[in-house]
């Protein structure tokens, strides 16, 4: 599959819950932002990535701190 054809579905607690397209180097806090950001609702210490069968949950607020992790 081409990279120009793959997505990822962002939604939750973000301003505009959407389809973000993929690119090689899209991170899961770069795909928050291009859904308009978290609300203030949004448990920013607890974001959930599924991918596949897998569920992964980030601190994004520590990522902020260190962009290395």
């Amino acid at each position: 599959v081409p990279t120009s054809a793959r997505f990822v579905d962002v939604g939750g607690d973000v301003r505009a819950p959407q389809r973000v397209a993929f690119t090689p180097d899209l991170t899961a806090l770069g795909a928050v932002n291009a859904a308009g950001g978290f609300t203030e609702y949004a448990n920013q210490a607890r974001v959930r990535v599924l991918r596949d069968d897998q569920v992964i949950t980030l601190d994004v607020r520590e990522i902020r701190r260190d962009p290395s992790k």
